[in-house]
């Protein structure tokens, strides 16, 4: 349990960090921690996903993601997630290789029990089939998020626009980072793999796993070396990806 001095002092750099950013959430390091922060229901996602995959199996070659060490709320609304500081190297010339194991690794990874759809602990897909990278709502089974595309599908039909039906819910489903970009993975000083941008990692049907790396010549490769489904559903996510009916409300996609 951290004592009461620390959460003093990590809420204190925070909203001082915050101040400069006019926007309630950021990470910062403070000591030898890292810490995000930000409003509390977002922050259950961040907990919950390190909390769980610091418990999955894997051997030496598994990558890290900062561990949790503690996690508080201030009574105001903002949560605090205090994590390991790792000290990250300068990338080195295996960085997409490493990127593509990672996310093999996560596709290995068994989700917790009950759980069904999108980031553990709840919330909003985040994932750049949507406009601005958020899912409208949550989505909590396969069937949902199905009923999303259809609608996609059958709006693009009165534009006289007809895609093939989407079929995810034949889909296996996978831990995915749904933003593989090159700066949400590194290498610590001791040569590990190092996983960030936790905030982005969902469990979702192999097509949106596949959708997520689509055009990525580094990494672009993994679903067929995978044999992951959703090779024939490209083109129809792709002709209805960005184009809400009225009625969807928008986010501003954030740092993970």
């Amino acid at each position: 349990m951290m004592s009461a001095e620390r959460v003093v002092a990590i809420i204190a750099a925070c909203r001082a960090d915050a101040a400069t950013r006019r926007r309630n959430t950021g990470c910062i390091p403070v000591g030898s921690m890292y810490v995000k922060y930000g409003e509390s229901e977002a922050m259950v996602s961040q907990i919950e996903t390190r909390s769980h995959f610091s418990t999955a199996q894997g051997g030496a070659d598994k990558p890290r993601i900062p561990e949790l060490i503690s996690h508080f709320d201030d009574g105001e609304g903002t949560t605090y997630v205090v994590m390991t500081l790792i000290k990250l190297v300068e990338s080195p010339p295996d960085l997409d290789t490493r990127r593509a194991d990672a996310i093999k690794w996560l596709a290995t990874v068994p989700a917790p029990p009950g759980h069904l759809l999108g980031p553990l602990g709840g919330g909003c897909i985040r994932h750049r089939f949507f406009a601005e990278w958020e899912a409208p709502e949550p989505y909590v089974s396969v069937q949902a998020l199905k009923r999303y595309l259809d609608k996609g599908r059958r709006r693009s039909y009165k534009h006289r626009k007809g895609f093939k039906r989407t079929a995810v819910t034949d889909e296996k489903l996978i831990f995915t980072q749904t933003d593989a970009d090159s700066s949400h993975f590194g290498v610590d000083e001791h040569g590990k793999t190092v996983i960030m941008g936790v905030g982005s990692i969902s469990y979702l049907p192999e097509s949106f796993a596949r959708y997520a790396i689509m055009g990525d010549d580094k990494v672009g490769n993994v679903p067929d070396a995978l044999s992951w489904a959703g090779a024939d559903q490209m083109y129809t996510m792709v002709r209805i990806s960005g184009n809400p009916w009225p009625g969807c409300k928008r986010r501003s996609r954030e740092g993970t």
